[in-house]
Formats: structure tokens, sequence, C-alpha cells
């Protein structure tokens, strides 16, 4: 009863719950565009901007794969806004599809900062972030916390590390996480 255009934290969080209690595998034109109005409004709220059209649409381009099993391959300027792009994206195919995501960034500093910049974004959607960045002084024995999170934010080492860590050394270090869902941000790094 209530335009998107005018939804409150609290509406995103009740959409959000209600769109997952509902199957989306089979997505329809209406339901990919009011998920991407409903999270172009998230977006709105906690970075204080309409994402452009650009974004949008690469969040369309990159959502299509989805239906055909396969992954997408985007160049994206600079300037574009590619990290507002990729927390879309991640939300949309999290409401689609259920599934864990992860994000490999081109560095562990980019890792850091997108984590803590979108956790907001994401707590309307009931999903939480974090990132594996850690020192190698850092002894992880077991999983490590953010392997619980809905979206991990890392770079390319770090995953590589702890993928290393729990299938060949068996430390555990993902826990029961597998490679669900990856979303690989500057890809040619």
């Amino acid at each position: 009863g209530k335009n998107i255009c005018d939804y409150l934290p609290e509406d995103i969080r009740l959409w959000s719950q209600k769109v997952r209690s509902i199957d989306l595998s089979l997505k329809s034109d209406q339901q990919l565009a009011e998920s991407l109005a409903v999270i172009s409004r998230a977006v709105q709220i906690t970075n204080g901007y309409v994402p452009r059209d650009i974004q949008k649409q690469s969040v369309l381009i990159l959502l299509d794969s989805l239906t055909e099993g396969k992954g997408r391959l985007a160049q994206i300027k600079t300037g574009e806004g590619k990290s507002t792009i990729t927390a879309m994206l991640a939300v949309a195919q999290n409401i689609f599809t259920g599934k864990k995501i992860d994000i490999i960034t081109s560095s562990a500093p980019l890792a850091r900062r997108d984590s803590e910049e979108q956790g907001l974004f994401y707590e309307l959607f009931d999903l939480n972030c974090d990132h594996n960045i850690t020192k190698p002084s850092d002894p992880f024995i077991g999983a490590k916390p953010c392997y619980t999170s809905d979206i991990v934010y890392g770079d390319s080492l770090s995953f590589q590390s702890d993928l290393l860590r729990s299938e060949f050394k068996g430390l555990g270090t993902r826990g029961d996480r597998k490679f669900e869902a990856v979303i690989v941000d500057e890809v040619d790094s």
C-alpha cells in the first residue's frame, strides 16, 4: 500500500522477509523490477543517492546469468560505482537464490572498506557481512567467524589461504561454508 520510493528501513526489512517466503527461483519481470526498485531505495537510504541507470542496468545484466546457470563478465569503467553494483548484485542474488555470497576484491583494504561501508545496506535486508582479512601472524584453527556471515568480502589471497587451510590442512577455516556464489570485483587484478 506504500510506494517503494517512500519506503523506510522498516518497510525494506518487512519486504525482505515477505519476499524470502515465496519461491523466486522462477523470477518474473515484475518481481525483478520490484526487487531492483527496493534495492535502489535501500541504496538511497544508506548511501544518500539514487543508483544511476548504468548501475541498475549492470545488475540486471549480471542477474540474467542466474537463469542460465552461468557466470557473467562485465566491464564497468572507473567511477561508475562498482562497489555499489557489487552490493546491489549480492543482495539480489541472495534474494533470488538464498545462497551465501563471497565477494573477491582486488585488495585487503578494499575488502575491509566495502564490508564496513555496505554493512547498513545489507542489514536492511536482514543480511550480515564481514571480511576474511587477517594478519599472517593470526593463527586460525577452526572456522573463522566471518564465514557464518551471509556475505564475505576478501581479496583473492585470503580466500585462497582459507580454502587451502580448510581443504588441504583440514583446519576447517571456512567451517561448512561452500563457494555457492562468487562475485569477483576487479577481475583483472
